[in-house]
């Protein structure tokens, strides 16, 4: 292993398990589950624009493979931002009349709920920005370092070292480490064995079919 490779591999586990994570869970807490999943479908489009920046895809405006993979990009980007800078009225529904008149007679709160609602927007835009990044830096490492499921615990175990130096920077409290057998252990235990192995997974299939793709062209 050469000193490029294990700095790519650096920021990879920069990119996936810190930035990626943290940044998703943050702009989870500030909108909402349903919403979050929405914006993480940006993905493919964030990946398709930076493949074509860093040259690992030609697009060919006269095919239509490429005609569809563009219209989707665009349509994906509008709804994005749709999402984030228009709110539309709230549904009246018969068992959120109560909450809703709270909410009608708290206007400061609203423009608060307004505020956290476009900065978990911002932060989830930059998680899904990190993962599309990870997808074309990965790719870029499988040229130099031909081992799949050996770079994949590379970067877990990168990434779990960079997490554990964040945490300890911007968590002064013992208590945050400190894991009882509650929904807090199983939503760690599931975010590390289905949703990063899974996401980690996918990943590296894709960088594995963007750099054949960039080898044959």
């Amino acid at each position: 292993m050469t000193f490029s490779v294990f700095m790519q591999i650096f920021v990879l586990g920069l990119l996936g398990p810190v930035i990626d994570q943290n940044f998703y869970y943050a702009g989870l807490k500030f909108t909402s589950p349903t919403f979050s999943c929405a914006m993480s479908n940006m993905l493919p489009a964030m990946t398709f624009v930076l493949a074509v920046i860093c040259r690992m895809e030609k697009v060919h405006l006269k095919r239509v493979r490429c005609q569809a993979k563009v219209v989707g990009t665009l349509v994906t980007v509008a709804g994005a931002m749709l999402m984030t800078l228009y709110k539309g009225p709230i549904m009246d529904m018969a068992w959120s009349k109560h909450a809703q008149l709270q909410h009608a007679n708290a206007p400061a709160a609203a423009d608060s709920t307004d505020k956290d609602w476009l900065k978990g927007c911002i932060f989830l835009i930059i998680a899904t920005l990190a993962w599309a990044s990870l997808f074309i830096l990965q790719a870029a490492t499988l040229k130099k370092y031909d081992a799949p499921l050996s770079l994949t615990s590379l970067i877990c175990f990168m990434g779990t070292l960079q997490a554990t130096a964040v945490t300890l920077v911007m968590e002064h409290k013992p208590s945050v480490w400190r894991i009882g057998f509650d929904m807090n252990l199983l939503a760690a235990a599931y975010a590390v064995s289905l949703s990063l192995s899974l996401s980690l997974s996918l990943s590296l299939s894709l960088s594995l079919s963007l750099s054949s793709c960039s080898f044959s062209s």
